[in-house]
């Protein structure tokens, strides 16, 4: 169950030199109440202000609808005044939080982006079975959680062979029929401990 709906906030309340037309006795405070939507009691954003004169000493309150066309003017001429507090977007807030961490994570999680949604023409570098040797497995086909791969030829590539360019090149083409078959899972703990897994190309 969603429990969302209005409230309604005191902002400010200052005090005025002009007399109440009701007692002629109080001097007139402006009170000036701001409205907010919320969800589960948290503001999400402010709905406006709204502006009434209140006698402190008979009590009489009139709101601008009720208040005469010059005194409506001055109470909205002194609105801005009233400052809508922060709080007021908190959901807002949290939400561009969330969407903003969101962006940071699959900025400098590429890597993990791309195991989650492989595609077809994905090229990975994979450590080989020697110290600094590297070797390719292309993306061939996805099924479900498994990942399908062609192995490329040559188990004894270095770093300096291995590019963007040189990937999606003359690598490109001597990569074998092999099928080798793989869950995501497994891949992502490529990426742990000994990190088998350096790098993901991409066009």
């Amino acid at each position: 169950m969603i429990i969302f709906g209005t409230r309604t906030k005191l902002l400010s309340a200052v005090g005025t030199q002009h007399t109440c037309s009701h007692c002629n006795t109080g001097k007139l405070n402006l009170v000036y109440t701001g409205s907010y939507f919320h969800i589960f009691w948290i503001p999400i954003f402010p709905l406006g202000k709204k502006g009434m004169t209140q006698c402190p000493h008979c009590k009489q309150t009139l709101t601008e609808r009720e208040l005469g066309p010059q005194s409506r003017s001055y109470v909205n001429s002194q609105k801005s005044s009233a400052k809508t507090p922060l709080t007021h977007f908190s959901g807002l807030i949290i939400i561009g939080v969330l969407i903003f961490s969101i962006f940071l994570i699959n900025a400098f999680d590429k890597t993990g982006g791309y195991i989650r949604n492989p595609k077809i023409g994905d090229v990975y570098q994979v450590k080989g079975n020697a110290e600094n040797q590297f070797v390719l497995w292309k993306v061939t086909a996805v099924e479900g959680d498994t990942v399908v791969f062609a192995t490329h030829s040559q188990y004894n590539l270095v770093q300096a062979d291995i590019n963007e360019q040189t990937v999606f090149g003359k690598l490109d083409e001597k990569f074998t029929d092999s099928r080798l078959k793989m869950a995501k899972r497994n891949i992502k703990s490529m990426t742990q401990n000994d990190k088998n897994l350096v790098a993901i190309f991409r066009k």
